[in-house]
């Protein structure tokens, strides 16, 4: 016979957004969600036919196909190859035209001839049975970063030492559907648990201090082939417990901010909200021992931003490739 467990408590929380990065979620392909694709499929734009060839990636926001242009009325010109990103239909004209908007505004800068930076080449709307989704035309670049490790991996068929940097021709930054201006922070960023900023679990703006701990971690997965905090789950909860246990207590200026009803969904049971204590070891003053070896833990993995160098000094070292001289021990 079972024991019982109890009464079920009167609320309680779990992430929004628990699912596996690399498996798609395909209940999202439904009214207001993604466009249904498939390969071999025709998209028209004007006097431009994109056929889709392939299917890149996906994410929270959009779908990204490899597609072959060609132009009517174009005899005898070679088609072209580039990757569309098709939105989703339920996102409001303003988050939709985002990436849009922040790409024009690049191209404005001058920042269109910069060799690390893609472009946007064209903008249509795509119509489909969820409906009315915009598309964003790029060109079509090399493979991702994550794909040369594997490779590496797979050809060494061995432990992976890290990047050469040398063998990279060029790096571009694909993807500005999360970038903002420093004036105007969001609420929040889009982007996987292992990279976030901790200071934004606290109720904190982001900032270019929230950059450097990004960056940190995108320098510490490629030279190393493994996230900097193993989460496992996507549940921000979890985030802090590793940053405890690496880091040791979080700033007292912390205590009793956890956002907990932007970064958890609470589960009413129909009886009155009782509030969920914060773990006291998260600031008990205890010394934890510091298990990031590298260099970048030093300047940029630091718990309060202010005290994170600045973009450019992380920017001036990466070009002196202090950082990414990664020992393995």
């Amino acid at each position: 016979m079972a024991e019982s467990l109890g009464p079920r408590p009167s609320q309680y929380y779990r992430h929004t957004n628990f699912m596996d990065e690399h498996v798609e979620n395909v209940e999202r392909y439904k009214p207001g969600g993604y466009h249904p694709v498939d390969i071999g499929d025709t998209i028209t734009n004007g006097e431009d036919t994109y056929t889709v060839l392939h299917k890149l990636g996906h994410g929270g926001f959009s779908t990204v196909w490899l597609a072959k242009r060609q132009r009517e009325h174009s005899a005898g010109s070679s088609p072209s190859f580039h990757a569309l990103k098709i939105l989703r239909a339920d996102l409001s004209d303003e988050l939709a035209g985002h990436e849009h908007r922040f790409l024009q505004r690049l191209g404005q800068a001058g920042s269109s001839t910069h060799p690390n930076i893609v472009m946007l080449e064209d903008s249509f709307t795509v119509s489909g049975p969820n409906g009315q989704h915009r598309c964003l035309v790029f060109p079509f670049l090399g493979p991702s970063l994550y794909s040369l490790l594997l490779r590496e991996r797979i050809v060494a068929a061995t432990s992976f030492p890290g990047l050469d940097p040398a063998s990279l021709t060029s790096v571009q930054i694909i993807d500005f559907g999360c970038a903002f201006a420093n004036s105007a922070p969001p609420a929040t960023l889009g982007c996987p648990l292992e990279y976030f900023p901790p200071e934004l679990i606290f109720d904190d703006p982001a900032s270019t201090h929230s950059d450097v701990w990004q960056l940190a971690a995108i320098i510490f997965y490629v030279c190393t082939d493994s996230y900097m905090f193993q989460v496992g789950f996507q549940i921000p909860f979890l985030l802090v417990a590793f940053i405890v246990q690496y880091h040791g207590p979080l700033p007292s200026r912390w205590r009793g901010k956890f956002v907990w009803s932007k970064y958890a969904r609470r589960q009413p049971s129909g009886e009155p909200a009782k509030p969920l204590p914060e773990p006291d070891w998260w600031f008990d003053g205890s010394e934890s021992t510091k298990s990031l070896k590298d260099r970048i833990g030093k300047d940029m993995v630091v718990l309060e931003p202010d005290q994170r160098i600045s973009a450019a000094e992380a920017s001036r070292r990466l070009e002196s490739e202090v950082f990414v001289s990664v020992s393995s021990g």
